[in-house]
């Protein structure tokens, strides 16, 4: 039962830098969505998606915290993100706005390398090797 329960101001959650660089303060103001991140190895990133869910700003210490920018639905520059980073961050996003998240360019090149559409490719590419009699 929540009756009794008030709203009041305050920190929620504050997280120590695992970086060497400057740690800058990241305060979302009312009404804007925040998430943050950490991988396996300390890696760390902040999201704050403006009030009307139109655009975001992603931080890195990898990246030495400088805001990338994000809006219609992908990031402005060309940041290149881990798959559990890009992951996370494409959650998060869908979570805010209800919108899915473009993948940068390096991202979609990623998943196109490894993707199944490649191995068929180099699989189609020996069968007709052996086809013409060529080597192995």
């Amino acid at each position: 039962m929540q009756a009794d329960c008030k709203r009041t101001p305050g920190i929620l959650l504050e997280v120590r830098n695992n970086h060497g660089t400057p740690t800058p303060t990241i305060r979302p103001k009312a009404g804007e969505y925040s998430a943050y991140f950490e991988n396996e190895f300390g890696e760390q990133w902040c999201l704050t998606i403006s009030k009307n869910r139109t655009r975001g700003i992603l931080r890195g210490g990898d990246v030495d915290w400088t805001p990338h920018e994000i809006r219609n639905n992908r990031i402005e520059s060309g940041i290149i993100l881990s798959d559990q980073e890009f992951a996370w961050l494409s959650l998060s996003w869908k979570t805010a706005t209800g919108r899915e998240l473009t993948p940068p360019p390096m991202q979609r090149l990623k998943e196109f390398l490894r993707g199944p559409s490649v191995e068929s490719e180099v699989l189609n590419l020996e069968a007709w090797r052996k086809s013409q009699g060529g080597a192995e």
